[in-house]
């Protein structure tokens, strides 16, 4: 009876590891396959905000040339020869040095 009782705990160890094991596989299973979902929704909340981002800086770049057409226009020699004669400057007529000879080197 003594040995009956050793091959049955015995037969229960191996049983409980088994059952272990598999338990173990399967929580892996299980970890791995939610793992994967958490992840999924997290990229797809990220692609949401990359998108945002995105549509932003396409905002930005858009803003960027209109306000650069903008200075263009507004720093062109004639825009600012009319902006001068409303602020009561004159049209430049000729220059008049004082002292000596001026001395200007030629570009070749």
């Amino acid at each position: 009876m003594n040995s009956y009782n050793i091959k049955n705990k015995k037969l229960k160890y191996h049983l409980l590891r088994g059952a272990l094991r598999k338990g173990f596989l399967w929580g892996l299973v299980v970890i791995s396959f939610l793992s994967q979902i958490y992840f999924a929704l997290r990229g797809l909340s990220y692609s949401g905000v990359i998108s945002q981002i995105e549509s932003e800086k396409i905002d930005v770049i858009r803003e960027n040339k209109r306000l650069t057409g903008e200075l263009v226009r507004k720093a062109s020699l004639s825009t600012l020869t009319k902006k001068a004669s409303e602020l009561g400057f004159g049209s430049f007529q000729a220059s008049v040095f004082i002292g000596g000879e001026l001395k200007t080197q030629a570009l070749r």
